[in-house]
């Protein structure tokens, strides 16, 4: 059994008929959820686990870039708030049926880019900030390496695997939400770019696909996708920062920042007083 999340009803539904359409035989259906709203989040997950299916992939892939600035139900800068903080909160609500699963994987999707983030640790949900742009598109990757290498580490042992890709560039319909008048020159050089230059939906998977089924991948220093404007899939070191730190002998792992990225935004979770159910402790 396969389950098909997303903020649009229409577009979940057409995206199942679709897929039995191609596979008729195909065990799939739809469940609607924003991860924009710790509500909808909530509701999707007790309808889910209500289903007392088993738990095997969850593949964290929902984002925004670079799109007119908003803010989330929570008051959460849009591009942090559902491509990081989203998926935290829906991870660790799932992290009980996934170790009752195991053998169990948690794929995060991040990105590419190597623009150099940085990261307010006084306000990581970005409440604070006033914009959407590349920066918010780069600390949320950064922050979902964080994630995946984190998690992995704290769940050795567990039977739960997690790992992490990107799809390179795309050529999806993301590139017509880009905030062309206030978002900077990247969004508009994008808007027109993105179409000529993105590899198709079809290819673009394949490094979430490999991510989640290949039985030998690793969970931390590295994340699987193509070179920037399409191939085949390969291991790559990110060079994010915050992933890595200068060492004695070279880069090593940033554990503190792996540990205190996870830890802050679980704080920050936890003082939203808008869940019916507290998080699981990681």
């Amino acid at each position: 059994m396969v389950v098909l999340t997303a903020k649009s009803t229409e577009k979940g539904t057409r995206a199942v008929a679709d897929l039995k359409r191609i596979v008729p035989a195909a065990s799939v259906e739809f469940l609607q959820l924003d991860l924009s709203s710790f509500g909808s989040i909530r509701s999707f997950v007790q309808t889910f686990l209500a289903r007392d299916l088993e738990l095997h992939i969850l593949i964290n892939n929902a984002g925004v870039f670079c799109c007119p600035h908003t803010k989330t139900a929570e008051g959460f800068e849009v591009t942090v708030g559902v491509g990081y903080i989203g998926h935290v909160l829906l991870t660790q609500l799932l992290l009980d049926k996934l170790k009752e699963s195991a053998p169990a994987r948690i794929v995060w999707v991040t990105a590419s880019a190597k623009i150099k983030a940085t990261l307010d640790w006084d306000d990581l949900g970005s409440e604070k900030v006033d914009v959407t742009g590349t920066q918010q598109a780069a600390r949320c990757a950064t922050l979902k390496l964080l994630a995946a290498f984190e998690l992995d580490r704290r769940l050795k042992g567990t039977g739960v695997d997690v790992t992490a890709c990107h799809p390179g560039i795309a050529a999806t319909e993301a590139a017509n939400k880009l905030d062309t008048q206030s978002g900077g020159f990247f969004p508009k050089v994008m808007s027109f770019a993105w179409p000529l230059i993105g590899q198709s939906v079809d290819k673009a998977v394949l490094p979430i696909l490999y991510a989640a089924t290949a039985p030998h991948v690793i969970g931390q220093g590295v994340y699987y996708g193509p070179p920037m404007f399409g191939g085949a899939v390969e291991e790559q070191q990110p060079g994010h920062a915050y992933v890595w730190k200068r060492g004695g002998e070279g880069l090593e792992p940033d554990l503190e920042s792996w540990s205190r990225a996870f830890e802050t935004v679980q704080r920050i979770i936890e003082g939203k007083k808008r869940l019916g159910f507290a998080p699981v402790a990681l």
